[in-house]
């Protein structure tokens, strides 16, 4: 874990409530992890943990896609570009990204897209990668342009589209063949849902689930982001996940 002082490079405003934040950050991250940001306001006290987007080894660029939905987040969203942010990280445990010859689906909900885009970067040469997202609006769906055109890349919203599907994320599964893993992010209820579905189909699939919880130091100390598992067991999310295997969190 590093701590650092970074300059904001870039601002992106995909949707009234979405942007993304570009910072320098020089160490070594994996897909899925998150970073703590400190909130350049003193009346808030407390970081916020925030999902990396994407990164590039090479120039050290890191991506930050941030929902405006609390008073933390608005005031990330009204930062300017040069601004300084304190930032630590990289925390968590991310997604396998290792793995070689298989069909891999990652799905996400809303900002939970936001692990899908550099996870796919890491398992779309070495494996078949499809990318599903759902959204309470299709102008959210910006946030795919960011992943590469070659990836079969589907999304549903709830408003009307002539472009996407109304309906769930769950029924983008509906004609497909049995994935070896289903990567997914987002809202619980969604994620439950592609569990429950995977196993009324009775694939094989695993399938991992990343997890979001309230938290003020991301290292295990405050315990403040502790979930029970499907075993009515505590466990932290900061430091025992984000990324679980979906049969510990829910039952079936």
């Amino acid at each position: 874990m590093h701590s650092i002082t970074s300059t904001i490079l870039n601002i992106t405003h995909l949707s009234p409530d979405l942007f993304v934040l570009d910072i320098n950050f020089p160490y070594p991250i994996q897909a899925g992890q998150f970073m703590m940001i400190k909130i350049p306001d003193n009346s808030k006290i407390l970081p916020r943990p925030i999902s990396i987007f994407n990164y590039d080894p090479l120039t050290h660029n890191l991506s930050l896609l941030i929902r405006n939905r609390g008073k933390g987040s608005s005031v990330l969203s009204k930062i300017s570009l040069g601004q300084k942010l304190d930032i630590f990280g990289s925390l968590g445990k991310g997604f396998d990204t290792k793995i070689t010859n298989k069909n891999i689906i990652l799905m996400g909900g809303g900002e939970g897209i936001a692990p899908m885009l550099l996870t796919s970067e890491l398992l779309k040469t070495n494996n078949n990668v499809s990318v599903f997202a759902g959204f309470r609006h299709q102008i959210e769906a910006s946030t795919l342009d960011y992943f590469d055109t070659d990836l079969h890349i589907q999304y549903t919203a709830q408003d009307h589209s002539e472009n996407c599907s109304r309906g769930l994320i769950t029924d983008l599964l509906d004609d497909l063949n049995e994935p070896d893993y289903i990567y997914t992010c987002g809202p619980i209820p969604m994620m439950k849902a592609i569990y429950n579905k995977v196993l009324h189909k009775k694939w094989n699939t695993k399938v991992f689930v990343s997890m979001e919880s309230r938290m003020a130091c991301g290292v295990g100390a405050c315990v403040g982001c502790v979930i029970k598992n499907c075993d009515n067991n505590s466990i932290k999310v900061c430091t025992d996940g984000p990324i679980f295997l979906a049969q510990e969190i829910f039952n079936g």
